[in-house]
């Protein structure tokens, strides 16, 4: 979690912003916001943690472990030749977060 805080705020002192009007995330995402907001208050302004918890379900491990196996195997590039999320990692990851209805060729998803 401090790396990726300290990732947020790397990423601010490079585009020069001395304080963020917001923080922003979701699952993992949010606990990274949550860790900004808390160690760096004069750094955002507001911050919002989505859908996270302060303790990791014991099947995160798996999953996470999961998806990186999935990544490193795919080891999908860009054309410039940057690693970049690959297709099976990108179809597992919209599976989880969005409803069948959405991805499944149907009325929703031509909306």
């Amino acid at each position: 979690m401090n790396l990726l805080a300290s990732d947020i705020i790397t990423l601010l002192d490079v585009l020069r912003v001395q304080k963020a009007a917001a923080v922003i995330g979701v699952s993992l995402g949010g606990a990274t916001s949550l860790d900004v907001g808390l160690k760096h208050p004069k750094r955002v302004s507001a911050f919002v943690s989505c859908d996270t918890n302060a303790v990791s379900p014991s099947g995160n491990r798996k999953a996470w472990g999961d998806r990186i196996a999935v990544a490193e195997k795919e080891g999908a590039q860009s054309q410039a030749g940057e690693t970049v999320v690959g297709e099976e990692l990108a179809e597992m990851t919209v599976r989880r977060w969005f409803v069948k209805e959405s991805y499944d060729g149907g009325k929703m998803e031509a909306e």
